[in-house]
């Protein structure tokens, strides 16, 4: 495996899943445990402007703020078909963002909104600080572990810079790409096999 299966490692769906929900997705892990399963989120897919957020009073206030505006194409993502009810977000923020928890060094996930509500210039940056997933991906115990064996995922060491500043359209190729060897070659097959 190139990369262990833990907290912030990133899973690319392989060949396998090509006619299913995850094909050509890329997922980081934001919670792992051999007792109770496995918690990812979606990061290749994004809203747009037709985002419709049925979720819990803190994160509808800011949904409904000045600051998704212009920027709501590139701050609503899919995070995966688990409780589409609930939105999480990852940050690069915890100097405002109370609570959070950590990922990857320097990138977390949840934590207390207020702060970032007050100050909406952290949000409208060049640099991507602040992502929203609708749902997510869970696992039960083992599940992912035998997803993994039947070679549906390509598990890759977590890059903060990648998750929140690579194209989301050329994700999964740049993720499994990043790889070398045989990966290269993976990363460069069509989405439609017969193509080849």
């Amino acid at each position: 495996m190139p990369a262990p299966l833990q907290k912030g490692t990133l899973l690319a769906a392989s060949q396998t899943l090509q006619e299913d929900y995850f094909a050509r997705t890329v997922i980081l892990i934001i919670h792992h445990s051999s007792e109770d399963g496995s918690m990812g989120l979606v990061l290749n897919r994004p809203m747009g402007h037709s985002v419709q957020i049925d979720s819990g009073d803190e994160l509808m206030r800011f949904a409904e703020s000045e600051l998704t505006g212009e920027g709501t194409s590139q701050l609503f993502f899919e995070g995966g078909p688990v409780d589409r009810s609930y939105l999480f977000y990852l940050h690069r923020l915890s100097h405002l963002i109370a609570d959070g928890n950590p990922v990857l060094e320097d990138l977390h996930w949840g934590g207390d909104l207020e702060a970032v509500q007050a100050d909406a210039d952290v949000v409208a940056t060049d640099e991507p600080l602040l992502r929203f997933y609708l749902g997510y991906a869970g696992w039960e115990q083992g599940q992912l572990e035998r997803e993994i064996e039947q070679g549906a995922w390509i598990l890759v060491p977590g890059d903060v810079d990648q998750i929140l500043t690579t194209s989301t359209d050329s994700m999964w190729h740049d993720v499994v790409h990043s790889l070398g060897g045989k990966y290269r070659a993976i990363a460069e097959l069509p989405i439609d096999p017969s193509v080849n």
